[in-house]
């Protein structure tokens, strides 16, 4: 059921209500506190966060009015759900390039696998069922809260930012069809706001190695080497690296460092390699006075800014 049949309906009964005789009722209102988390694509666990939705309710009549409400409280799949799971938006995005939706799901359980929550206005099976209680015949208004645990798949590529949706709920009598609970004197709906923030991040998948040098004292030609590192950045970030010298001396002999990757790259969410080469230039002696010496070394320091 679309969003807009689903307000209509809603300002249908409410139509009937209006000319409807007195009589007595209890009347209620959902809030929702949603939920705000904080997304890191290389956790491998989901990503599990607590919200609340509070259901409030008024007898009008303290005479005749019934001191509990058992309410059922269900859900629907949000604004842009794909498959059968509810997605955020990246706000501010354009198009519907699946880096710019993060998905996630509602559930009634903080493992996230036996209960789901959701699942659309006419998942019955899937709602939450409460009980409102008065206490006593002299009790005008009280309330109840459900806990909802919202739960972000790990691994997801997307883009870093913030991501936005937007849950459509409503509370109905116990054992009640939608179109019965729609067509009540007044059903009760109200939002929940899903925000997903997904940060920047990057790291080393494979770190660099040593960029091993072989020379001969006076050789004719320049001594080369490399070794390659890969980078792993949030979709969309754009970094930059660099040494924290690309020149040095070992065995008395001089040497340069440079990067493959010498300008800005943009993070794709999957791993990219780049180079670092070395070269030593020809025609030196260097400090070596044997056939071969023993190996010497020198650490640098490679850095990533983002």
């Amino acid at each position: 059921m679309n969003r807009c049949q689903f307000w209509s309906r809603v300002a249908a009964s409410l139509l009937l209500f209006a000319g409807a005789p007195a009589q007595a009722a209890i009347s209620c209102s959902l809030s929702s506190s949603g939920f705000t988390t904080v997304y890191s694509e290389n956790i491998t666990a989901a990503n599990s966060t607590v919200g609340t939705v509070t259901l409030t309710c008024t007898r009008s009549n303290l005479a005749d009015d019934p001191t509990v409400f058992n309410y059922s409280l269900r859900a629907d799949d949000g604004q842009q759900a794909s498959n059968g799971i509810n997605r955020a938006r990246l706000n501010n995005s354009n198009g519907n390039g699946s880096s710019n939706f993060i998905g996630y799901d509602l559930w009634r359980d903080p493992a996230c696998s036996t209960m789901p929550w959701g699942g659309g206005l006419l998942a019955a099976g899937s709602a939450f069922n409460g009980t409102v209680n008065f206490g006593t015949a002299a009790t005008a208004t009280a309330s109840h809260t459900q806990t909802f645990h919202a739960c972000v798949p790990p691994r997801q590529n997307v883009r870093a930012g913030t991501f936005t949706d937007v849950v459509n709920l409503l509370a109905c009598n116990q054992g009640t069809s939608l179109f019965a609970c729609l067509s009540a004197p007044a059903p009760v709906v109200g939002i929940l706001t899903a925000t997903i923030i997904n940060s920047d991040l990057c790291q080393f998948t494979a770190p660099p190695g040593d960029v091993v040098f072989h020379y001969a004292s006076f050789q004719a030609g320049p001594a080369t080497a490399s070794a390659t590192y890969t980078v792993r950045c949030t979709s969309g970030v754009r970094y930059t690296a660099s040494l924290d010298a690309t020149t040095g001396t070992l065995q008395g002999l001089n040497y340069g460092l440079a990067l493959s990757n010498t300008g800005q790259v943009e993070g794709t969410g999957l791993p990219q390699t780049f180079t670092i080469n070395g070269s030593i230039p020809a025609g030196q002696a260097g400090t070596c006075t044997n056939a071969t010496c023993p190996p010497a070394s020198q650490a640098r320091t490679l850095t990533i800014t983002y």
